[in-house]
């Protein structure tokens, strides 16, 4: 054998280990992207499940609202002014 010949063996070997660092990096680079979009996407949905819920209070406030007289008003009203005598 000549020495030649043992080279291309170890940069055989060394091209082997470098083509598996590359699949490895990519792999864990694409774990910890989809991670992260997938979070970035969990975020949202609660972001809009959050407004919903305020939309739904809104119109159940509304709708208490719209069913009740002047006097009911007034009262339900009296709970957030202030008294102007005090």
């Amino acid at each position: 054998m000549s020495a030649s010949g043992n080279g291309g063996v170890v940069f055989g070997k060394l091209r082997i280990w470098a083509v598996a660092a590359a699949v490895a990096l990519a792999v864990v680079a694409a774990a910890y992207f989809r991670g992260r979009s997938e979070a970035n996407s969990d975020a949202q949905v609660k972001g809009y499940q959050n407004t919903i819920d305020k939309m739904r209070t809104a119109r159940e406030v509304d709708r208490e609202i719209e069913i009740l007289d002047d006097t009911g008003l007034a009262d339900r009203a009296s709970k957030w002014l202030r008294d102007a005598g005090k």
